[in-house]
């Protein structure tokens, strides 16, 4: 099987997910330390902020493919340039 056809309503059974509410029985869970200075964390957010306002909600890219091109936004390697990071 190809990862690249493979659809949310084919694996969300499979973790005990229901694919007609597209993600909203996905349980959170309690994060007490992420490790990750504020500075670059607002960075993060920001950027996610801009990303939904240009391209709509993650939850409206229906595919790998769309929302891999979604968040790829946030993985700037400048985020972790020394002259970013203020603990």
């Amino acid at each position: 099987m190809s990862f690249s056809k493979v659809r949310y309503v084919d694996i969300a059974p499979l973790v005990g997910l229901d694919p007609r509410v597209e993600g909203d029985d996905i349980p959170t869970f309690k994060m007490s330390y992420a490790r990750l200075p504020n500075a670059i964390f607002s960075k993060i957010i920001n950027d996610l902020q801009e990303l939904e306002a240009q391209y709509g909600r993650v939850k409206k890219h229906t595919n790998e493919e769309t929302r891999s091109r979604y968040l790829a936004g946030v993985s700037s390697l400048s985020y972790f340039s020394c002259d970013r990071i203020h603990y």
